[in-house]
């Protein structure tokens, strides 16, 4: 090991990540429902924001997280 730290950038998902954030998942949680393909690109449609990943310094993708809104109706 060169005990160098790794650069790990966070940025926004873009529908090229796709794939490999449904790749990434369904190894990371095997044998439990992930987010599909569509369900990830309807979640860039509607709170591009809250849909981010984690890419090394070649762009290799090392994680993800999605963040949902859920609108309630009006509050009284």
């Amino acid at each position: 090991m060169s005990g160098r730290t790794p650069d790990i950038r966070i940025r926004q998902m873009t529908r090229s990540d796709i794939p490999g954030v449904v790749e990434l998942q369904r190894r990371a949680f095997p044998g439990m429902p992930t987010w599909s393909a569509e369900a990830l690109a309807h979640h860039l449609d509607v709170f591009p924001e809250g849909q981010l990943v984690a890419v090394d310094e070649d762009g290799i993708l090392l994680g993800s997280a999605s963040s949902l809104l859920h609108r309630l109706g009006r509050l009284r």
